[in-house]
């Protein structure tokens, strides 16, 4: 439509933009974010483990897997804003343990139950995925109530729902406030948005797509599923298909999928918990559930602590955010321009440079086809990636819209070639070749300049040096 997009989720975004204006615009601050929201994480679920009755093995285990799980660290290393809504959701599914031990007590304002709602409306405001892990707060909820849930838990777990519900409600309507104005709007956008992600696909596909996103830890997944069939885990179960059906409806990759990893580790949590208190009949089942779980976490941090430092650590050179900086100044410079592009690494370098940087949203080819040539006459200039398999439709609007390719800049020069790791591999891809556009009243680039590939000096270290 032309318009940005306005979500309402503007917590964890907007703490994310005060840690990058805190560090001049640099990727640095959100990081650090990030991972401060993945150790919260990991501590609420620890603790939610332990109130949970969890052993305190299984519940170290389940902690342990969630900040080593490749998916997740892949989130949290990217700046993203996941961790925050799984620390909400643990902390979330935490009170809701400690409301149920307050009323035992016999407290009639349960002030536990109230928090639990307050934290799930945090959870909503910082990503809109988080409604994906609903039904593991639902899940918990009658837990609490009753280990198996009968007509006569109902009348208990009713009453719990709807103090949970109106907590929620009022916490998200205050939430709203500062931003009250654009509700409307937001809602409008964010309908949108979800038309265009939503998908109508097999089952067979889904679940392909979804297993496929668990490749880097497959027992994980594994495991997890084989927890979902003791008896204490049959309506975790229930609540996991309810989160799986929700991501294969909504386009899913992986941090998307990511969703589905809560659920997964408290099943494998219940699982080690219930092998391991089997020690007085069945000693063997007390050695499987440790084996699990040391083959668990040595995978987990063999793949996070190992292969990723040394990916990171070969490419250095080649990924520095140095080599971005200087396709930038090439080929557009440090100025307030407007600059369509789908190349994420550049939004920090961007900023930095005071660009404006816009992109079509989750839109269908035929859809971005219409839409860009209404977006085109307001930018200035256009970056594409090399090699990108929707190049072929973008340089044909762009072509039709009066822009011309002006550069073709080698992120590191000549040496940076040979630190391109190929799609599909394991480790961030390498930076390329990229390909800059500007409106035809710039000098034009002729089929014969074209051919010949500019080149940046190389550097001579990882400082940057020429």
């Amino acid at each position: 439509q032309g318009e940005p997009i306005l979500a309402l989720n503007y917590l964890a975004c907007g703490l994310q933009e005060l840690a990058c204006r805190l560090t001049g615009n640099t990727e640095v601050g959100p990081r650090v974010a990030s991972v401060l929201g993945a150790l919260l994480a990991g501590t609420c679920l620890l603790g939610w483990l332990l109130r949970r009755g969890c052993v305190p093995l299984a519940a170290f285990g389940g902690a342990g897997l969630l900040l080593l799980d490749p998916v997740f660290a892949q989130s949290y290393r990217g700046a993203r804003v996941d961790c925050w809504v799984f620390a909400f959701i643990f902390l979330t599914c935490w009170l809701i343990r400690r409301a149920a031990a307050d009323g035992r007590r016999g407290d009639r304002l349960n002030f536990s139950l109230v928090a639990a709602g307050v934290t799930l409306a945090l959870a909503g405001l910082c990503w809109p995925s988080a409604i994906l892990l609903v039904p593991l707060v639902i899940h918990e909820l009658i837990a609490t109530c009753q280990p198996k849930f009968t007509r006569s838990s109902f009348a208990v777990f009713m009453p719990h729902l709807i103090t949970l519900g109106a907590a929620s409600a009022v916490a998200l309507l205050l939430l709203l406030v500062p931003v009250w104005s654009s509700v409307w709007a937001s809602l409008i956008s964010m309908g949108g948005v979800m038309s265009s992600v939503s998908h109508k696909a097999s089952l067979l596909s889904s679940v392909q797509t979804i297993a496929g996103c668990y490749r880097l830890s497959p027992w994980v997944l594994a495991l997890g599923i084989v927890g979902f069939f003791i008896p204490s885990s049959r309506l975790l179960g229930v609540a996991f298909l309810l989160g799986a059906l929700g991501v294969g409806l909504t386009s899913p990759y992986i941090h998307r999928a990511l969703y589905l990893l809560p659920y997964l580790l408290l099943s494998i949590s219940c699982l080690i918990a219930f092998l391991t208190q089997q020690r007085s009949s069945r000693p063997v089942f007390v050695k499987t559930g440790l084996a699990a779980l040391a083959i668990l976490l040595c995978w987990s941090s063999a793949l996070t602590l190992g292969a990723r430092t040394w990916f990171a650590w070969r490419q250095r050179e080649a990924r520095s955010p140095e080599r971005l900086m200087e396709v930038a100044q090439a080929g557009i410079g440090a100025r307030k321009v407007s600059v369509y592009t789908y190349c994420w690494e550049f939004y920090y370098v961007g900023r930095q440079l005071g660009w404006r940087q816009f992109l079509l949203y989750n839109l269908l080819p035929d859809q971005e086809s219409a839409a860009l040539p209404k977006l085109l006459p307001n930018m200035d200039f256009a970056i594409l990636r090399e090699g990108d398999p929707s190049n072929r439709l973008i340089q044909t609007v762009l072509q039709q819209a009066g822009f011309v390719l002006t550069r073709r800049i080698q992120a590191g020069g000549e040496a940076g070639r040979g630190n391109i790791v190929p799609r599909g591999r394991f480790g961030a891809v390498g930076y390329g070749e990229y390909l800059i556009y500007a409106p035809g009243a710039l000098p034009r680039v002729t089929g014969e300049q074209r051919d010949q590939r500019e080149l940046l000096p190389q550097t001579n270290n990882a400082d940057g040096d020429r």
